[in-house]
């Protein structure tokens, strides 16, 4: 019988097709070639977004949960998902928002941000320029170009990035039924922004679980139970 493969080799030694790159994919029921291995071995690919919602609620004290994964960047460019996750139904996508909210702190301070969310008030006008952005962007170079036409170098737009944020994030978890929900967690790296997470917290009143070291630093040990 064919035993899994735990071990590293780039792509190049697995003879993988170029698209499936380390940020996209876990490895982890693809036959591998057996001219790239001694022995011919099972190798699984699992998705990044589903190794940070399995890690989220595999730690979280709920039964039944609904999970946000929000990263800077993830498989194939994804930056948003929602989930339903119970130990009988298991972790279900039920919502993949095609926001790129993520990028929005990957390519800006997130320190200043917060910071200046508590600070100051959102630039109104520059809020409406990230709805847009967000609304219409579909790969991380639109919304790169937009940091670099107009820079979040002010306290009003580093604000306004908060805001923004929060805001789709509350609309997402609206969008869904909550009925049976015992409580939200949230990975990925956005899962670190205090802000959000106490915004949901309010707007919900459902307890909300962030657990030890959401961002990529977990994945190995979501990418054992999402393969589960």
């Amino acid at each position: 019988s064919s035993e899994h493969w735990c071990g590293m080799h780039t792509l190049q030694e697995l003879q993988l097709p170029v698209q499936w790159t380390t940020v996209d994919y876990l490895v982890t029921d693809l036959i591998v070639d057996q001219d790239v291995l001694d022995t011919p071995r099972l190798v699984t690919y699992v998705n990044h977004h589903r190794c940070h919602a399995a890690y989220a609620y595999h730690t979280s004290p709920f039964k039944r949960a609904l999970v946000l994964t929000i990263d800077g960047g993830g498989h194939m460019g994804q930056c948003f998902s929602v989930w339903t996750a119970d130990i009988l139904e298991g972790i279900l996508e039920v919502k993949r928002p095609n926001w790129l909210i993520g990028m929005l702190f990957y390519l800006s301070d997130v320190d200043k941000i917060q910071k200046a969310a508590l600070l100051g008030k959102a630039d109104g006008a520059y809020a409406q320029e990230l709805r847009k952005i967000l609304n219409e962007a579909s790969h991380y170079k639109n919304v790169q170009h937009f940091f670099r036409q107009h820079p979040a170098t002010s306290r009003g737009a580093r604000a306004a990035i908060q805001s923004v944020a929060e805001e789709y994030v509350i609309a997402a978890i609206r969008s869904v039924d909550l009925q049976r929900i015992e409580g939200i967690t949230l990975a990925g790296g956005v899962a670190m922004n205090e802000r959000i997470t106490t915004a949901i917290a309010t707007a919900f009143g459902l307890p909300v679980w962030i657990p030890a070291a959401p961002t990529d630093a977990s994945l190995v040990f979501g990418c054992m139970w999402g393969h589960q």
